[in-house]
């Protein structure tokens, strides 16, 4: 064999093994260009099953028993009256979308909400889903994008009154005084580093901002293994989307105590805010003047959302609960 076809041969085997011990890189380390294999993978998977190309997850296939009807009404004996508000991603349109019903599921208004005309740089984390969301009396909405990069308060004609940068997730909640508080993530929503932000409804200028390490974790001590992390853990920034592993608490909802409801609750102040933490299963009762928290439960919830102090005097809790596959509302 001459020497010629032994370096082909063996060229032919390092490139061939090169190949494979790249590929297998970006299989398990998700190196360049695992992002578009992937990106590709979700395209040609939302074609074949819709017809269409969406972001992952947005459409799924109903049960065959789910209704085929936009809104329905299964118990209107104990059906509150009022107005409802939906928000949802518009097949007609291609936006997303709210919708306001009475509660005979009658369709009364609608907003469109068009990202791409209030940040055309698109959001960087990937994602226009909105999220958080609040419908104002005089029909403005207040929305935030958690995976794009910004908060704005629309008209009744969804045009912008005014805008925020940052990373708004989660929950807007009216203070009751005009301002509004909600959650910020340092560069993503599911980053260490969140802010509680409490911010003026009519300018959105910042009145306010509690860093969740810096002004809670770090200044408990021993206590703060209320959150699961010692006050020196090393937490990270991210630049980009952190990894599951990374997402340490999935802060989800900040709620507060109106001066209404405050009395119902006798070891609580009004304004002290009611906080979810879905990685810990862990809702926090924070005392927003000294940053303490006044009191704290890890379950018996599952990755719980949206708890609320009640005007009962209990605290209601959506829990997740996914290991036993069946959510349920609990009050405590």
């Amino acid at each position: 064999m001459s020497s010629r076809l032994v370096s082909l041969i063996s060229l032919a085997f390092l490139t061939t093994a090169g190949i494979f011990v790249y590929g297998y890189s970006v299989g398990r380390g998700e190196v360049w260009p695992y992002s578009l294999i992937a990106q590709v993978r979700d395209a040609v998977k939302s074609y074949r099953e819709f017809g269409s190309v969406q972001p992952k997850g947005l459409l799924v296939h109903p049960a065959s028993d789910a209704p085929r009807k936009r809104f329905v009404v299964h118990r209107p004996d104990l059906q509150s009256k009022g107005l409802y508000v939906f928000l949802g991603w518009d097949d007609t349109s291609q936006h997303y979308t709210a919708w306001l019903f009475d509660h005979a599921g009658k369709e009364l208004f609608s907003w469109v909400l068009d990202y791409e005309r209030l940040d055309p740089d698109g959001p960087s984390n990937g994602s226009d889903m909105p999220q958080p969301f609040a419908v104002l009396p005089d029909a403005s909405l207040i929305v935030g994008f958690g995976s794009g990069d910004l908060m704005v308060r629309l008209d009744a004609c969804a045009e912008p009154l005014w805008t925020k940068r940052g990373q708004y997730h989660h929950a807007v909640t009216s203070a009751g005084d005009g301002s509004f508080w909600t959650w910020r993530g340092d560069g993503n929503q599911y980053a260490h580093y969140n802010y509680i932000e409490n911010f003026d409804g009519e300018t959105g200028k910042q009145i306010t901002q509690i860093g969740l390490i810096e002004d809670v974790i770090q200044k408990l001590g021993s206590a703060s293994y209320i959150f699961g992390f010692r006050p020196d853990y090393k937490f990270k920034r991210f630049t980009k989307n952190p990894a599951p592993a990374d997402d340490l608490f999935h802060p989800n909802d900040v709620d507060v105590l109106y001066a209404d409801m405050a009395q119902k609750f006798p070891d609580f102040e009004a304004g002290d805010l009611l906080l979810s933490f879905s990685t810990q299963s862990l809702i926090v009762v924070l005392d927003p003047d000294t940053k303490l928290p006044k009191w704290w439960s890890h379950g018996p919830w599952l990755h719980q959302h949206d708890p609320d102090f009640t005007d009962d005097g209990t605290i209601s809790v959506y829990d997740n609960n996914k290991r036993g596959r069946r959510s349920e509302i609990l009050r405590m």
